[in-house]
């Protein structure tokens, strides 16, 4: 009974020996007010495994009542951990105005496939560990990009 009882504490165990590492958050760009929240969402990741995806910042604004306030939305990279965020450039910005009337202009070299917040990319959920995720994307060691519709971008390491 004993040995049952080990042999099922290593198979659980065994089970969860994955890991899922919550992307680091960068500190916020000088240029935006202090406070800001930072969201930021994982795209994919770069041929040598790093990860990259977007960040963004609410920006000022005065438009009054149901107006959203801009955003300026930037590139930024991980390590193949999902730690040691920095900054790549402005990507895009997004006008103040009523939601759904608002417009989205991206800097040279980007569109909405390399400057956007999606926290629902594929539209395919995975569970891990009994949460359920939104799929963003696989490294070719196994590795994959996990979203929480909550806006929390995660690295889960099989």
């Amino acid at each position: 009974m004993k040995a049952l009882l080990a042999l099922s504490l290593v198979l659980s165990s065994a089970a969860y020996a994955d890991t899922l590492q919550m992307l680091e958050m960068p500190q916020p760009v000088q240029a935006h007010r202090p406070g800001t929240p930072t969201l930021c969402a994982a795209i994919n990741f770069t041929a040598d495994g790093r990860i990259f995806g977007t960040c963004s910042f609410w920006g000022y604004s005065t438009c009054g009542r149901y107006c959203q306030s801009p955003k300026t939305f930037y590139a930024a990279y991980w390590d193949r951990d999902g730690l040691s965020p920095t900054w790549g450039p402005v990507c895009g910005h997004l006008s103040a105005g009523l939601i759904g009337r608002q417009v989205m202009t991206y800097e040279p070299g980007f569109d909405r496939t390399n400057c956007v917040m999606n926290f629902r990319p594929t539209g395919t959920t995975v569970v891990v560990d009994g949460f359920t995720f939104q799929y963003v994307s696989a490294r070719n060691d196994g590795s994959e990009l996990l979203d929480l519709n909550n806006g929390a971008s995660y690295l889960w390491t099989p």
